[in-house]
């Protein structure tokens, strides 16, 4: 089901997996929610996807089923949820949910607090509640949320073995898994009448050996919502579940709310594949999106690489919205409190498209919220680009000096003319040479005609014409820039635009040229034309970057451009195309060549040669789009694998080589095919691993 064809070896996979809530079919009964029918053949295909990664282990984190321990069909749930997992091959290590055990101690909880028998009978089922083993060189450890802050004698036993437990293994990474987030947004939020939460003190008795021991990831459920934290060198996920959205938490996004209230927004379904690297480990989301089934001849699906797995790539985003939004979840059943939420899906995107650089206004760096998630990005493989608009009032160098630490660009963005003066020329070298930050020089011009438009507009980058002359302008003055930021307006050829860099006259005092392309208000399809045409040209000259904008639409301006991401922060089809073409043109850091595409009926077609392979990039124009296999041969013949990858879809399928040459491949969509001229590495078939030598389960006794 999955192509491991493009991610590095991993020394440990494992899968975490939450809140998949299976139900029982309520039959001709009227239900609230209609997608509650659905959320046991959603558990179903998300249980398939996992058995497919033959992973040395997988952690639920809680709500296995949809029923409370004290509701009537408790039981017959529970049999019927292993029972599924026993058809599909999964064998879990569980996690103990409210559903499961019962609510945490609270008097605002709605249903009733974990109890002595609710608890012994988790246990004769799934054996203790918290418990650990090892495995590759990591420690991984299970934790009981519900009891923590309770009464029982239980709750001590577990601090005590949890204490033992981790000083034993000091020095290992370790990754903590448990129901109930510490905290969502604020390690100091209110705990008392939160649903989502630890309360204190068990809160921050938890966080202090979090800390002390330097936990690599704590890995939570529950909120059926993703977000991400960090707290010193520990980063904290909140898992999405597979069954359903919780409704509340869609109040932090300016739009209108998903389906069922917001209970059945389907694109954020879905679980982890964590993969162990050395010292650190890379999360994938796969993304289920509420699908019930498997079709009976289905392609693999491409396994793309995240940010840190990238090096090599030149994608960016323009940061036009804050990284960031805050809100509060209104009271509402089921918290009797307002609930601080944050909006982490912009984050998390950039982080699964595997984007290498952000540009943002320089304000960001003095607000502290903003800041703090800026540089956890960094802390993700994102280098940060601060932009500037120069004045003689700026104080541009005194800024990036004092934000070094944590910058890795500066954009001066020199309004009203083409050529910056000499002031701030000046500011330009003062800045180079004390804050050691390399300097992107960018235009803003206002006041420029637009097509279609009332008002004139303001352009942020130079057009490549302009470059001469600014580079003269530049040796006059002695000064040298790392980089220029051009631009590729909304009506032109990203294509075109990109590679008429090879015509203009070589730049002595410019470093490279990075890009911004704006979608613009295109529809779908002219929006994934103009970022593969982007893409290719870009992968043309290593030393450039990319910045795609905006990452999330703009709906409600003068301009109404679409980004990568709608406005309830769903992937648009565009993002899994730049998402998919990223990893396929770097993951390994290739350098590739432009070269002749054969013609395709009905598509624009681009071609790419590196030493290890050729990729041709096809948009079709119609859904009659169709190239050829003979011609397909002639423009690889020596090639000993050929794949071909629908960019939209993330899903890839091999064709024989010496297939019929007569045959006519049909374009689905935006469409790479891959020659490789050595077969690559089949890493759907890497190393797995021996359990009974690696993973030791450590379970306390009650």
């Amino acid at each position: 089901m999955f192509d491991f064809s493009f991610l590095p070896p991993a020394d440990l996979e494992f899968v975490v997996m939450t809140d998949t809530h299976y139900m029982l079919d309520p039959g001709p009964h009227q239900i609230e929610f209609e997608s509650r029918r659905r959320q046991s053949a959603r558990a179903a295909y998300a249980l398939q996807l996992v058995s497919a990664f033959d992973a040395a282990f997988v952690v639920h984190l809680g709500d296995l089923i949809q029923e409370f321990p004290e509701s009537h069909g408790f039981t017959e749930s529970l049999a019927k949820a292993l029972e599924q997992l026993s058809e599909n091959g999964v064998q879990l290590r569980q996690v103990a949910g409210n559903h499961d055990v019962g609510d945490k101690p609270d008097p605002t909880m709605p249903t009733d607090w974990v109890s002595a028998e609710t608890l012994t009978n988790y246990h004769d089922r799934f054996g203790q509640s918290w418990y650990s083993w090892s495995a590759a060189g990591c420690h991984f450890v299970v934790l009981n949320s519900q009891i923590m802050n309770g009464s029982l004698p239980e709750v001590h036993a577990q601090e005590r073995w949890l204490e033992g437990d981790l000083a034993a293994h000091t020095g290992m990474p370790i990754f903590l898994f448990l129901h109930l987030s510490p905290f969502l947004v604020f390690d100091t939020e209110q705990g008392l009448g939160h649903y989502d939460n630890i309360d204190q003190p068990a809160r921050g008795w938890l966080l202090e050996l979090v800390r002390k021991h330097d936990v690599q990831m704590v890995f939570s459920g529950h909120s059926h919502f993703s977000f991400f934290n960090r707290l010193g060198n520990t980063r904290l996920r909140v898992v999405p579940s597979t069954a359903f959205t919780r409704p509340g938490f869609c109040e932090v996004f300016s739009s209108s709310p998903p389906p069922e209230r917001g209970r059945d927004d389907v694109y954020k379904l879905g679980f982890l594949l964590v993969r162990v690297i050395g010292k650190r480990a890379s999360v994938h989301l796969v993304r289920t999106e509420g699908a019930t089934e498997i079709p009976s001849a289905s392609p693999q699906r491409v396994l793309t690489r995240i940010s840190q797995d990238l090096p090599h790539s030149p994608l960016g985003v323009s940061l036009r919205h804050a990284l960031a939004t805050m809100s509060e979840v209104p009271i509402a059943w089921q918290s009797t409190i307002r609930q601080p939420v944050r909006n982490d899906y912009p984050f998390l995107a950039c982080v699964e498209a595997g984007v290498r650089h952000v540009r943002f206004p320089s304000a960001d760096l003095l607000n502290g919220q903003q800041r703090e998630r800026l540089l956890a990005l960094r802390d993700e493989g994102v280098a940060l680009t601060a932009t500037w608009i120069w004045s003689e009032q700026s104080q541009v160098m005194a800024e990036a000096v004092n934000n070094t630490p944590g910058l890795d660009f500066v954009e001066v963005q020199y309004p009203g003319a083409v050529l910056p003066e000499a002031g701030c020329l000046q500011a330009i070298k003062d800045c180079a040479s004390e804050a050691d930050v390399p300097i992107t020089l960018s235009a803003l011009r206002p006041r420029e005609t637009a097509p279609g438009k009332q008002h004139a507009r303001t352009r942020i980058g130079y057009h490549l014409e302009e470059l001469s002359s600014l580079d003269q302008h530049l040796g006059e003055h002695g000064v040298r820039v790392d980089r220029v930021l051009c631009r590729v307006d909304a009506g032109q050829s990203p294509w075109q635009t990109i590679i008429g860099a090879h015509n203009i006259p070589v730049l002595n005092q410019i470093g490279a040229i990075d890009w911004a392309v704006e979608f613009g208000e295109a529809n779908s399809p002219g929006q994934v034309e103009r970022a593969v045409e982007a893409m290719a040209g870009v992968a043309l000259f290593p030393e450039s970057r990319l910045f795609f904008e905006p990452l999330m639409d703009l709906d409600r301006t003068m301009d109404a451009p679409v980004g990568l991401l709608d406005r309830l922060c769903n992937p648009r089809p565009v993002f899994h195309v730049v998402r998919t073409l990223n990893t396929i043109l770097h993951s390994e850091g290739q350098s590739w060549k432009a070269r002749s595409a054969p013609a395709c009926i009905n598509a624009t077609s681009f071609a790419l040669h590196c030493p290890d392979a050729d990729v041709l990039l096809l948009v079709p124009h119609d859904e009659d789009a169709a190239i050829d296999f003979a011609d397909l041969r002639a423009f690889a013949p020596n090639s000993q694998e050929v794949n071909i990858i629908d960019l939209k879809t993330g899903t890839s399928w091999p064709i024989v080589p010496d297939a019929d040459p007569s045959m006519t491949v049909q374009l689905q969509g935006a469409t790479a095919m891959l020659f490789a001229h050595t077969s690559r590495p089949d890493l759907s078939k890497s190393p797995r691993y021996r359990l009974e030598e690696l993973l030791d389960v450590t379970r306390p006794q009650p």
